[in-house]
């Protein structure tokens, strides 16, 4: 769907500069409940302010490699009650280009860690790439998901994923009916062999139990401590073409990326809770610590499935 015009809304009245301070000093999440102005935004509303937004998803981004700044904001709740998820990309020195995290991947993630059930909207800043399109594809309602995008002329353009992804493989091709955002519920609890007492690694405990592995079962969650005293959590999550998958380390990352920067923060500790099985991420995760933050060497805990306990 092409939108010709943009319509003489109160949306032109929003001052998109200070929401853009606003949400990067709330981590790049904007709520219906605290913000009046986004209570009253209806739909034609959402599509003319979406791509006003972009500018401020992207001044998030690390991209010390492209030099490029990507945004995205992935939209939950329904109108009148809307809940605004601010992404970026992100790219890390020393470690290999699958280590990005696009910025449309980390809207959705910066959804997920918020426990969002779906997200009707995407706006982005252009047409998604095809790796981003598979990586979409593994969400709730993803057939209907709306993507958004300024076109020529002011115009804004909204095109459903499915439009842009014909034939697509996904889950069911594989016989999986889970999806990605909604599904924790349905999971079994995990719990650690060793029961020390230890925050970051609950934190990263109760982020493997969340984390979405259909596939393999290797449910995974990471735990990142940084000199600031701050902790940033992530969760694996799979993809039935396996190479958008996520790391938990990646989406802890893409979460501290969305954080107020501290000049000189650093990560001082890395844990990583992974379920047991023979699934690991640990390799995969230790290279990249060791780009992120070198010296720092992830501890690894098993967690076993609680039903599966004597």
């Amino acid at each position: 769907m092409i939108r010709d015009e943009r319509t003489a809304s109160a949306t032109l009245a929003i001052d998109a500069e200070e929401i853009a301070v606003r949400a990067r000093e709330l981590g790049g999440v904007l709520r219906a409940q605290d913000e009046p102005w986004l209570r009253s935004l209806g739909d034609r509303d959402l599509l003319d302010l979406l791509p006003r937004l972009l500018p401020a998803a992207a001044s998030l981004a690390t991209a010390p490699i492209s030099g490029f700044d990507v945004g995205a904001i992935a939209v939950g709740g329904a109108e009148f009650d809307r809940r605004l998820y601010f992404g970026a990309n992100l790219e890390i020195v020393r470690a290999g280009l699958s280590s990005a995290v696009h910025a449309e991947q980390s809207a959705i993630v910066n959804a997920w860690m918020h426990d969002e059930p779906r997200v009707s909207h995407l706006a982005i800043s252009a047409a998604p790439c095809g790796y981003c399109r598979q990586f979409l594809y593994e969400l709730v309602a993803a057939e209907s998901l709306k993507l958004v995008w300024p076109g020529e002329g002011g115009r804004v353009e909204a095109r459903e994923l499915r439009t842009l992804l014909p034939e697509a493989f996904g889950p069911e091709t594989l016989g999986v009916h889970a999806r990605l955002l909604g599904h924790a519920s349905a999971l079994p609890k995990l719990v650690l062999q060793d029961s020390r007492d230890d925050p970051a690694r609950g934190h990263a405990l109760e982020a493997a139990t969340k984390s979405y592995a259909p596939y393999t079962n290797g449910r995974a969650g990471c735990a990142l401590e940084t000199s600031a005293g701050r902790m940033f959590v992530g969760r694996y999550a799979e993809n039935a073409a396996y190479n958008p998958s996520l790391s938990a380390a990646q989406t802890a990352l893409a979460m501290m990326n969305l954080a107020p920067r501290r000049q000189g923060e650093r990560i001082t500790r890395a844990v990583l809770v992974e379920r047991a099985g023979s699934v690991t991420q640990l390799p995969t995760i230790a290279c990249l610590m060791e780009a992120a933050a070198p010296g720092v060497e992830v501890e690894r805990f098993e967690a076993d499935e609680a039903a599966s306990r004597q």
